[in-house]
C-alpha cells in the first residue's frame, strides 16, 4: 500500500480572507507539531492549508527544520513551494471534513492517492470524469519528465512528445531500428487510454508486477516506471521480484 505522503494543516484563526499568498504559506509552514520520524523518513511530500474543512493551498514540501524558539519545543518549520497542475487545480477547495475531523490536533498525515481519490468520487467538476482526472495527471508527468528510466533494467525511455491523446516514446533499440531502416519512426505512441487501461490493472491488484499488465503487457516495464512517478506509488522489491504499489 502506498504511505501517507500528505500534511493536511488546520490553519484556524492564522486565515482571513485576502491574505496574500506569502502570508498564507507562513500561516500554513511555521510552526507544527509534526512527527520527526516521519519527517526524516522522505515519505512526506505534500503540505496543504486547511480552513473551515476546505483546502485553501497545496504545496511541496521540500526539506524542514527544527523551530528555535525556546516556545515552540517539538515544532518544526516546513520549507515548500506551491504544488503544480493537475494536482493543485484538483485540491483547491476540496472538502475534507471527513478526513481531518475534529477540533483538537491540527495536524493530519493522509495519502495524496486517497485525496485525489475523493475528488473524483465526490467532488468532480462538471465536466471532469476520473479517467479524464488521470488522463489530466499522465499530461503532467509527461510534461514534467523527458526521460524515464525503466525500474528493473534501468534502461531510459525518452518522452519527446506528447499531445491531448498520446505520448510519444524513445528508446535505444527504437532509435537504432529507425536509424538502420527496419522502422519508419523511432518512437512508440501510448495513448493515453492505453494507461488508463494499465491504471484499472494496477488499482485492480494494488501491488503490481509486470505479470499483472496482461492487456497492456507489451509496455508493462515503461508502464510501471511511468506510474511510478506519481508521488504515492511506490516501488517494493518481494523474492527478487519488482512490485509498484
Amino acid at each position: 500500500m502506498s504511505k501517507e505522503d500528505t500534511i493536511l494543516i488546520k490553519i484556524g484563526v492564522s486565515y482571513r480572507e485576502g491574505m496574500t499568498p506569502e502570508e498564507l504559506y507562513h500561516a500554513t509552514s511555521v510552526s507544527w507539531v509534526i512527527s520527526e520520524n516521519r519527517l526524516r523518513s522522505g515519505d512526506l511530500k505534500y503540505f496543504c492549508a486547511v480552513y473551515n474543512n476546505e483546502i485553501k493551498e497545496i504545496y511541496n514540501l521540500n526539506d524542514y527544520e527544527k523551530d528555535n524558539n525556546p516556545d515552540n519545543k517539538g515544532r518544526f518549520i516546513l520549507f515548500g513551494e506551491i504544488a503544480e497542475d493537475p494536482i493543485r487545480s484538483k485540491l483547491l477547495d476540496l472538502n475534507v471534513r471527513d478526513i481531518h475531523k475534529g477540533s483538537g490536533n491540527p495536524i493530519k498525515y493522509v495519502k495524496m492517492e486517497d485525496l485525489l481519490s475523493k475528488v473524483n468520487n465526490d467532488g468532480l467538476r462538471e465536466t471532469e470524469t476520473p479517467d479524464n482526472s488521470m488522463k489530466s495527471i499522465f499530461m503532467s508527468i509527461a510534461k514534467n519528465n523527458s526521460e524515464i528510466r525503466t525500474l528493473s533494467t534501468n534502461k531510459l525511455n525518452w518522452i519527446t512528445n506528447f499531445n491531448e491523446e498520446e505520448i510519444l516514446v524513445e528508446t535505444e533499440s527504437s532509435r537504432e531500428r529507425f536509424s538502420q531502416g527496419e522502422e519508419q519512426k523511432p518512437y512508440a505512441t501510448i495513448t493515453y487510454d492505453y494507461l488508463l487501461t494499465a491504471w484499472e490493472e494496477f488499482l485492480n491488484v494494488r501491488i503490481a508486477s509486470s505479470n499483472d499488465f496482461i492487456k497492456t503487457k507489451g509496455r508493462s516495464g515503461f508502464i510501471m516506471s511511468f506510474f511510478h512517478e506519481l508521488p504515492f506509488v511506490d516501488k517494493i522489491v518481494s523474492n527478487n521480484i519488482l512490485y509498484i504499489n
